[in-house]
């Protein structure tokens, strides 16, 4: 526990089942792309305002199941026609393409850090401080963020962005319900201090979710203008093809402020001439510059 009283003794991580929806037929975990997984991601592509053509194709393959649950096809040339005869499927399946994998104060170490770092430098020297969650997923990570910065004291002064190309994961961050399963990694006094539970699922409070702006915007093609203060970018380049990662890692970089925090994910590894220090696992500061 710090002087602050943010602390994240009691975490646990218990193991979660979950329910598979089945089909009458079993469809195989690995599609080859002989098998029109290809064609069925160009034929996606044509529907959707993202660019998957530069996701990694091997990701991409590996949640052709979980697509062809979802439109109740066995294979991928059945659901290229289910496509052409609804294409108006095309938007549910991006959040099965896109599968956002997220979690409150996911790799809690990496909270840790701030809190009894970042977060006291900032509390020493107030000023507006801008934080935006870059492929923000369903929101869980910047509320996190959110309950440190107001535990510090600083919610009022600090402005909170989260942007994902999917809508539907923006509408989810922006009502701020979700499963109470999902509190098991929140600090326990936080739990009532942040959420309201109704039953089988909690709302974050309302002090939070009025200082989070959540927009739908897709990274691939367009950054958030900053300068940020912090910026949390976990677990999407590893998706993307060579070329694509290191384009948007450079345009996420471009808009860190000088002394600027840069959060990714433990498999992240943003190119090394980028003018970034690491400070601890996952956490990096953003170079000075001396013009």
């Amino acid at each position: 526990m710090d002087r602050n009283g943010i602390y994240f003794e009691g975490l646990v991580r218990p193991r979660r089942l979950r329910a598979r929806r089945e089909l009458s037929k079993p469809v195989s975990s690995l599609i080859p792309a002989t098998s029109g997984a290809d064609d069925f991601f160009s034929t996606l592509c044509e529907l959707v305002p993202v660019a998957l053509e530069s996701y990694r194709l091997s990701a991409l393959r590996r949640r052709v199941p979980a697509c062809l649950r979802m439109l109740g096809v066995q294979s991928p040339q059945e659901a290229c026609l289910r496509l052409a005869e609804r294409p108006e499927l095309a938007g549910r399946l991006l959040d099965v393409v896109l599968l956002g994998v997220t979690e409150f104060f996911r790799d809690p170490e990496v909270f840790e850090f701030l809190g009894r770092t970042v977060l006291v430098e900032w509390a020493e020297k107030p000023r507006p401080r801008r934080i935006w969650s870059a492929a923000c997923s369903s929101g869980q990570e910047l509320y996190s963020l959110a309950m440190c910065v107001h535990a510090r004291g600083l919610l009022r002064e600090t402005e909170l962005v989260g942007s994902d190309c999917r809508a539907a994961a923006v509408e989810a961050a922006r009502t701020g319900v979700y499963p109470v399963i999902e509190l098991e990694t929140v600090p326990r006094r936080w739990c009532a201090e942040y959420f309201e539970v109704d039953g089988s699922f909690a709302e974050i409070a309302r002090v939070l979710r009025n200082r989070a702006r959540w927009e739908i915007s897709d990274l691939l093609c367009e950054t958030l203008p900053g300068p940020w203060d912090m910026v949390l970018y976990r677990n999407m380049s590893i998706y993307l093809d060579a070329a694509t990662a290191d384009q948007v890692w450079r345009r996420v970089i471009a808009e860190l402020a000088p002394g600027g925090i840069l959060i990714t994910g433990r498999a992240d590894h943003p190119p090394e001439e980028l003018p970034l220090r690491r400070l601890v696992s996952c956490v990096y500061q953003k170079e000075e510059s001396h013009d």
